[in-house]
């Protein structure tokens, strides 16, 4: 029985130690935060980092977005988010997201469009659309989506302006004008 509990200990320690670590950094990163630090490079770091290995992990080194060989907006797997103001349905966006769903095209809110868009660059989700994104939310998450060869553009298939706060679409590219033409029937 001791030695059963020796072997519990330990993996217990080796648990707290690992957890002693991650409170460490968060707690640094806390600390930088209440000095008024700029934890801007910080997060550019995570992200490239996190970002980085889905893209390797899904897409490889020689995957072309062109060669993802989807074959319509029937087989795509959605993301959208939702603005603070939805009860105010700015620019039909609730009308927009049935347009979709009438379809039957799988779509998923995590919460996090800066998860979405990495999503995207790795494969996981052929399109992204949203509403009333501040550029902290989504100047990343376009950058990701364009290196990996996808498609970002206002819902119209205009230029993406992350300033003004308008509708927001990103693709892999092969669905980016079938998708726009499906919000924009309201």
């Amino acid at each position: 029985v001791e030695g059963q509990n020796f072997d519990i200990r330990k993996h217990l320690l080796d648990y707290d130690d690992v957890m002693n670590n991650q409170r460490k950094v968060i707690y640094e990163q806390r600390k930088k935060v209440l000095r008024g630090e700029d934890l801007w490079s910080d997060i550019e770091e995570m992200v490239e980092e996190i970002a980085g290995d889905l893209l390797f992990e899904f897409a490889g080194e020689k995957s072309n977005p062109h060669d993802w060989n989807l074959k319509s907006l029937d087989d795509a797997f959605l993301a959208t988010g939702f603005p603070y103001n939805l009860k105010n349905n700015p620019m039909n966006c609730i009308e927009c997201f049935n347009n979709v769903l009438r379809l039957g095209i799988p779509i998923r809110r995590l919460g996090a469009a800066a998860v979405d868009f990495a999503y995207i660059a790795a494969g996981r989700f052929d399109g992204f659309f949203e509403i009333g994104l501040s550029p902290w939310d989504c100047a990343a998450g376009i950058l990701l989506v364009e290196e990996a060869g996808g498609k970002v553009s206002h819902w119209k298939e205009k230029v993406f302006d992350i300033f003004a706060g308008k509708p927001i679409l990103a693709t892999n590219g092969l669905i980016h004008k079938t998708l726009a033409k499906v919000l924009n029937q309201t």
